[in-house]
């Protein structure tokens, strides 16, 4: 979508690895993919600045849904506009 490389947008880690156990993120924000696939992987984590801000993320699915199975987790993606679509 922003013609973002792959490789720094997803970083894949061992699926047991623990957000303490995650090295050398990019400073970009990313998916961390715990798994050997994002498309297969059971759980990921979201990094800002190099640092884990949200872990057992279960779904990130189309449109800016990402949560972690909790009640009421929802993060939208701003347009252009600056309002949050969610």
């Amino acid at each position: 979508m922003f013609n973002e490389e792959q490789a720094k947008m997803f970083q894949l880690v061992d699926e047991t690895s623990l957000p303490s156990e995650v090295d050398q993120l990019p400073s970009t924000p990313c998916i961390v993919v715990c798994g050997s696939s994002p498309l297969t992987a059971g759980h990921f984590m979201i990094a800002v600045d190099q640092i884990i801000v949200k872990d057992g993320v279960t779904n990130c699915g189309v449109g800016g849904r990402c949560d972690g199975g909790g009640p009421g987790v929802h993060w939208g993606v701003q347009n252009i506009h600056g309002k949050v679509q969610h």
